[in-house]
């Protein structure tokens, strides 16, 4: 059969997508669970490194444990504001 212009005419995709669809959710389930989990270590790490550095008197840990929770938790707010 010929569409326009003689060309042959577009069927779709004869190619099986059996499990494709379910792999795609699986991979993309995956990602956010490791997403969720990064962030999450991330706020930890900020924490102990707040933690230590009052112990220790101050320093720099200060700005770097809040550099460690802001990055955390701004990788928690948009995996959670995705979807």
């Amino acid at each position: 059969m010929r569409g326009v212009a003689g060309l042959p005419r577009y069927r779709g995709n004869n190619l099986s997508r059996h499990g494709r669809r379910c792999e795609g959710r699986r991979v993309r389930r995956v990602f956010a669970g490791g997403t969720f989990l990064f962030g999450l270590v991330f706020v930890g790490i900020g924490v102990a490194m707040l933690v230590v550095t009052a112990l220790h008197g101050g320093g720099i840990g200060f700005l770097l444990g809040a550099l460690f929770i802001a990055a955390g938790a701004a990788r928690l707010y948009l995996l959670l504001r995705s979807g």
